[in-house]
């Protein structure tokens, strides 16, 4: 896997070299913050149902990006009281696809590593023209926190705009996605779910309503639930 997405990576810069080449990129930096009422992760309360407080910044040159990502948790783990996400990767594009491929590093301080999780990421959407877009997206982590299974997570997603309404523009945005252990002896595949409204400004104010379950049974974090999104972005001006 590691080799696959080295070459991966590798392709899509030769593909991305000759429009680097003619187009000077730009460096561009942006901001979030936001809550929730419930930071659900794939279908699965990370907050045992509470609300979370989240923020992060994100760095974009040309079609290489860099982030940090954090949120409050609560695993019911004593010293486990956040998540601090970091992620890397090159979003190209391959005629009429947009390629995002990625490493992202899950890690909680508290824990001192045992529950920190890396992904490889490989995803691929397409725009139709004044219509939804739609992907595939493909994670995959040799190992799940502290000696458990390699996994792999995949997704279908779409979103679509539906117009105006003040100075809102609103969108849906659906996802139904499985995770696959190597083993379920101790972890089980489990397959989940999303459907839900958008609405933004050109202020940078993101809200989302939706809609999220999972099959998994008698474990309450994992039941289906409303979840209410409120974020706002904003950038730095910065040169080239």
């Amino acid at each position: 896997m590691k080799k696959l997405a080295a070459a991966l990576f590798a392709a899509a810069a030769l593909v991305s070299a000759p429009a680097l080449a003619q187009d000077a990129p730009s460096l561009g930096v942006t901001f979030n913050i936001g809550a929730t009422s419930d930071y659900v992760f794939r279908g699965i309360s990370q907050t045992d149902e509470k609300a979370a407080v989240q923020g992060g910044a994100d760095l974009s040159y040309g079609i290489f990006y860099a982030g940090i990502w954090a949120s409050n948790v609560d695993f019911n783990i004593p010293g486990v009281n956040e998540e601090i996400d970091y992620y890397v990767g090159i979003k190209p594009t391959l005629g009429p696809i947009n390629l995002d491929l990625g490493i992202l590093r899950y890690s909680y301080p508290g824990d001192n590593s045992s529950l920190d999780v890396t992904e490889f990421k490989i995803a691929g959407s397409h725009t139709f023209e004044n219509g939804p877009t739609v992907g595939l997206n493909y994670f995959y982590s040799p190992e799940f926190g502290d000696g458990g299974p390699s996994y792999s997570y995949y997704e279908l997603a779409g979103s679509m705009g539906f117009g105006s309404a003040g100075p809102f523009s609103i969108g849906g945005l659906a996802s139904i996605g499985n995770t696959d252990y190597e083993s379920n002896r101790v972890y089980a595949d489990n397959a989940n779910w999303k459907l839900g409204v958008t609405a933004t400004t050109e202020t940078g104010w993101y809200l989302e309503l939706a809609y999220t379950d999972t099959d998994v049974d008698n474990t309450p974090i994992a039941d289906g639930r409303a979840v209410l999104l409120i974020k706002y972005n904003f950038g730095l001006p910065t040169g080239n």
